[in-house]
C-alpha cells in the first residue's frame, strides 16, 4: 500500500475521533484498515521526528496501533526495554500543555473555532496517549519500566475533570495508570522511593511554580509569622508572571491537589513546609475555582497531619483566617453557581480544621467557639443575605446537621434561629416548586431535635405548625409520586421524632396530637403511628 494511501486511513481515522472520540470510533474500524496501519507504519521514524503539536494525534494513533498490534510475550532482550522506556518517555514529552489551554491575561476571551479544534486534537491526543501508558505497563513481559518525576508529574495532570484539557477518558486512564504505578502488584516502587518521588516533584516542580506567590502569614519556612507585614504593592505587578501556575503551567495545581491526596500521614508530616506556601496561595486567590480546589486540598492535609502540628507552627490559626472570607462569597458579588461551589468545599474544610485544631477534651470549649463562629457567619448570615435563591439556601440548610452533630446539646444555643429559619422553609407557599430546599430542612430538623431534645417541649408548637403546613400542602397540591414520598416520610419522620422527645417531658403530647388530628382530617395520616400508605393517597 502506498504512504498517501496510508496516510488518508490515518486521517479519515483522526476526523472521526475529533467528532466523536476514541472509544466510539477505533472498535468500528475495519480490521483490514487497523492492520494496514500497522504493517506499513515504522516506529522509529515517528520517534525521532520533530515535534508538531499539530501532528501528535496522529503519531499517538500509529503508536496504540503498533503496541495494541505487538505480541511482546516471548520478546525478552534488552533492546526492547529501551525501545519501549523511549517510547514512554516520548510520549511524556507530549503532554506539554499547548498554547490553547494557556491563559495570558487574567480575562476571559472567547477561543477561536482554531482553538476549539486544536482543543479537540489534544484531548484526543492525550486520551490515546495514556492508554499507550497504560498499555506499556500492561506488556507481559519480565521489563521494569522507570518511572520518573516527569512520568508520574505528566499523567497526574489528568487527574481533575474540571480542567478543560482533561476528559473522562483521559481521567480514568491516568488514575488508573497511578493506582497501578503507587498500589499496584507487583510493587512498583518501594516505600523510600515513593516518598522520595513526591518529595521530589514538590520540591523541583511545583515550589517553583509557586515562588513568586508570597504569603505575608508564613515564613519561609511555612510557619505562622509572628510579626506578619503587608507585601509591597506595585502598580505594574503583573499577575501572570507572578501566578505561573495559573496561566502558564496550570496543570501544575492538579498535580498538587494529586500529591496530597497521595501523601501517606509519615509523608505529609516530612513535607509539609513544601505543602503550606501552594495552599495558602489557592486559598488567597481571586479566583473562585483556585479556592474551591484550594479548601479540598486543605481537608486532605488537615486529614494527614497531627494537631500538635497546627498548633506548634501556629499553621492553624493561619488556614482559619485564610477560609474565613470564603463564607463571603455569595450573590451579588459572586455569580450563584461559583458561590454554590465554593461554600460547598469550604464548610466541611472549617469543621475538620475545628476538630483538628482542638482534638481533646480540654480543648472543646474552643472548637465549640469556632464552630459558634462557622454557624453564625456561614449558616445564619449567609441564609439572611441570599436565602431567597433556593439554590444557595438548600446548600447552607444541609451544612446544620453536621455543624449540629458536632456541637451536640451545646447547639441548643442557635434554637431561636434555626427552629424558624426551617419553619418558614417548611411553611412557605411555594415550598413545593424546589423540593429538595424540603427534603435539606426536614433533615436538618431531625439531626436538631436529636441532639437538642431537652428543649423540644418549649419550640413544639414553632415545629408541628410548618410540619401540619407542609404536609397539608402536600395533600393538596398532588406532586409527582417520587417528590410526595420522600417529603411525605420526611414529615411524618419527624412528628415521630418530636413525640420521642417529649416523651420524657412533663408535656402530655398525646392529648395535644390528638387536638390537632381533630382538627383537619388531612392530619389523620401525619399523626398515625404506622408509615403513611403513599400508594392511596
Amino acid at each position: 500500500m502506498e504512504k498517501d494511501d496510508i496516510e488518508n486511513i490515518v486521517n479519515g481515522i483522526i476526523d472521526k475521533i475529533v467528532l466523536l472520540g476514541r472509544d466510539a470510533v477505533i472498535p468500528s474500524i475495519a480490521k483490514s484498515q487497523y492492520a494496514t496501519v500497522l504493517t506499513d507504519f515504522r516506529v522509529h521514524e515517528i520517534l525521532k521526528a520533530k515535534h508538531d503539536s499539530r501532528d501528535t494525534l496522529k503519531e499517538v494513533l500509529l503508536l496504540e496501533a503498533w503496541i495494541c498490534g505487538t505480541e511482546f510475550d516471548h520478546v525478552l532482550d534488552r533492546p526492547l526495554q529501551t525501545d519501549l522506556a523511549t517510547i514512554q518517555d516520548w510520549v511524556c514529552s507530549r503532554f506539554v500543555l499547548p498554547k490553547v489551554f494557556r491563559r495570558n491575561s487574567p480575562f476571559a476571551q472567547t477561543p477561536s473555532q482554531v482553538e476549539v479544534n486544536d482543543k479537540a486534537r489534544w484531548r484526543a491526543a492525550t486520551t490515546i496517549g495514556l492508554r499507550v501508558l497504560s498499555r506499556l505497563r500492561q506488556c507481559d513481559i519480565e521489563i521494569a519500566l522507570p518511572v520518573s518525576v516527569d512520568l508520574v508529574f505528566d499523567v497526574a495532570s489528568y487527574t481533575d475533570l474540571r480542567d478543560e484539557w482533561t476528559t473522562s477518558g483521559a481521567h480514568n486512564e491516568a488514575t488508573a495508570l497511578l493506582q497501578a504505578i503507587f498500589h499496584g502488584r507487583p510493587v512498583l516502587l518501594d516505600k523510600q522511593t515513593k516518598t522520595q518521588l513526591l518529595a521530589t516533584i514538590l520540591r523541583n516542580r511545583i515550589k517553583p511554580l509557586f515562588a513568586k506567590t508570597r504569603n505575608p502569614a508564613i515564613t519561609a519556612q511555612g510557619r505562622k509569622a509572628k510579626y506578619p507585614l503587608p507585601g509591597a504593592i506595585e502598580a505594574m505587578d503583573d499577575e501572570t508572571e507572578t501566578k505561573p501556575w495559573k496561566y502558564s503551567d496550570p496543570c501544575a495545581v492538579t498535580v498538587f491537589q494529586y500529591i496530597v491526596q497521595t501523601c501517606d500521614q509519615p509523608d505529609m508530616q516530612e513535607n509539609w513546609p513544601l505543602v503550606v506556601p501552594p495552599l495558602l496561595a489557592l486559598l488567597d486567590d481571586s479566583s473562585t475555582l483556585m479556592k474551591t480546589r484550594g479548601s479540598e486540598i486543605l481537608r486532605s492535609f488537615i486529614s494527614k497531619v497531627d494537631s500538635g502540628l497546627l498548633s506548634r507552627t501556629g499553621l492553624g490559626e493561619v488556614f482559619h483566617d485564610a477560609l474565613t472570607p470564603c463564607f463571603y462569597c455569595l450573590p451579588t458579588l459572586t455569580p450563584e453557581e461559583e458561590s454554590i461551589q465554593i461554600l460547598t468545599a469550604v464548610f466541611p474544610t472549617t469543621m475538620a480544621l475545628a476538630v483538628a485544631r482542638f482534638p481533646t477534651d480540654e480543648e472543646k470549649p474552643k472548637r465549640r467557639q469556632m464552630l459558634d463562629k462557622i454557624m453564625r457567619l456561614g449558616v445564619l448570615q449567609g441564609y439572611s443575605h441570599a436565602g431567597e435563591l433556593v439554590k444557595i439556601g438548600e446548600m447552607l440548610v444541609q451544612q446544620i446537621s453536621p455543624l449540629v452533630d458536632l456541637m451536640g446539646i451545646h447547639s441548643v444555643k442557635f434554637l431561636k434561629d434555626l427552629i424558624p429559619l426551617i419553619g418558614s422553609i417548611l411553611s412557605a407557599p411555594f415550598a413545593l416548586s424546589y423540593p429538595p430546599l424540603l427534603v435539606a430542612a426536614n433533615q436538618s430538623l431531625q439531626t436538631i431535635m436529636q441532639n437538642d431534645w431537652p428543649r423540644m417541649d418549649h419550640y413544639r408548637l414553632h415545629i408541628i405548625q410548618p410540619l401540619c403546613i407542609c404536609w397539608m400542602r402536600l395533600k393538596k397540591d398532588k406532586p409527582s409520586r417520587e417528590i410526595y414520598e420522600v417529603i411525605a416520610m420526611g414529615v411524618w419522620t419527624n412528628v415521630k421524632v418530636l413525640g420521642a422527645a417529649l416523651a420524657v417531658t412533663e408535656v402530655d403530647w398525646v392529648k395535644e396530637s390528638q387536638q390537632i388530628r381533630e382538627s383537619n382530617d388531612a392530619l389523620e395520616d401525619l399523626f398515625s403511628e404506622t408509615k403513611p400508605n403513599i400508594a392511596e393517597d
